[in-house]
């Protein structure tokens, strides 16, 4: 069983990873955005991911060690699978914005 966990964490970052890296070029090509533009989602993945850490980490201390584990832990990948298919499916440029915020939510599974 333990493989198969690996593996899908594997295949998890793997998606997570390719779609941050490529979303700014997507963003230019789509929408026609300046680079810098363009790097903001990048910006919003960052700042959104830091800010849901730090709530993790609030609500850490205020419920207790490890007792909200398995909750956090839904609302990490059920927050990465919209953010991934907002991005998949983004027809305007503001649902770019909102599927990297969306995904940096995630970042509270690991």
């Amino acid at each position: 069983i333990l493989r198969t966990v690996c593996g899908e964490m594997f295949f998890l970052y793997f998606a997570k990873w390719s779609i941050i890296g490529i979303s700014g070029l997507f963003a230019q090509e789509r929408f026609g955005w300046s680079p810098e533009f363009a790097g903001l989602t990048t910006v919003v993945w960052g700042v959104v991911q830091c800010a849901s850490m730090h709530a993790n980490a609030l609500v850490d201390r205020r419920v207790g060690q490890g007792k909200d584990e398995r909750t956090i832990a839904w609302i990490g990948l059920v927050s990465g699978l919209i953010g991934i298919l907002m991005l998949s499916f983004a027809i305007v440029g503001w649902l770019m914005f909102l599927g990297m915020a969306f995904g940096a939510i995630s970042m509270i599974t690991y």
